[in-house]
């Protein structure tokens, strides 16, 4: 008698929609940033019998971040700061890594990535988040690292601040809350921060000084999805399958 499968093989896939202002003649600071959603979904092998009450596709996680056009805001000869004062993400992020006032990267920041150019455009990674059944699998680092690959060109760095999400301002109140299950988290701000940054580092980002902000260099060597161990499918209990969101918008 043939073994129950007890698992099954989901291929990962990253769907981005792309939010713009205006289309011509940009003026506010937003028209010179890319706002990126993305839904990460799974999509089980189709000749797998499954439930009736499954759908082909899982919504397995969700990824926002921004791409700061630099380059197009110098030169419509916007100043630097202007163009990262769209959001508050990105002004934050812009403080972080530039001195606004001579337009150029932190002394620091020069220092780590010499060959970063302070006109070209930054990449901010800003919140990401996995369904409890997919953690543990390294989709995160997938996931990143396919967005470093495909929206770092042209990019001088990519920047990110690695923040637990229940630690978010008032993040017991939030509709993900209980589906993300953030109340199983680490309850440990030292424990929960320092594991995070581990986490992201393996693709190569390294803390810039003593701020909560990392950085890589896209034009530098990056790991490897080899020496990373990531892959374009992840396992998922058969049984739980039906409690990922499912259905595509």
């Amino acid at each position: 008698m043939p073994l129950k499968r007890k698992e099954i093989e989901l291929d990962i896939s990253l769907h981005c929609q792309v939010s713009r202002s205006r289309i011509a003649h940009p003026d506010e600071p937003e028209d010179f940033v890319l706002s990126v959603d993305s839904e990460i979904w799974g999509t089980p092998d189709p000749t797998v019998e499954l439930s009736d009450n499954v759908d082909r596709d899982v919504l397995l996680g969700k990824l926002m971040f921004y791409l700061v056009q630099v380059g197009s805001a110098l030169g419509y000869n916007r100043e630097l700061d202007f163009a990262f004062d769209a959001h508050q993400e990105t002004t934050e992020a812009g403080f972080a890594i530039f001195d606004m006032a001579n337009e150029e990267f932190h002394p620091l920041v020069q220092e780590m990535f010499p060959h970063a150019s302070p006109t070209g455009d930054i990449l901010l990674l800003h919140r990401l988040t996995i369904h409890p059944l997919a953690r543990g699998k390294r989709l995160g680092l997938a996931v990143l690292h396919r967005v470093i690959e495909d929206w770092s060109k042209g990019c001088s760095l990519v920047v990110m601040k690695p923040f637990p999400l229940q630690f978010e301002a008032d993040a017991d109140r939030k509709a993900d809350w209980t589906d993300l299950k953030l109340g199983t988290f680490s309850p440990s701000q030292g424990m929960a921060f320092e594991r995070l940054r581990k986490y992201y580092q393996h693709l190569g980002f390294k803390r810039i000084g003593q701020t909560d902000y990392f950085a890589l260099c896209p034009d530098n060597i990056r790991p490897s999805t080899k020496r990373l161990r990531i892959s374009n499918s992840i396992s998922v209990p058969l049984a739980n399958l039906d409690s990922l969101p499912s259905g595509r918008v």
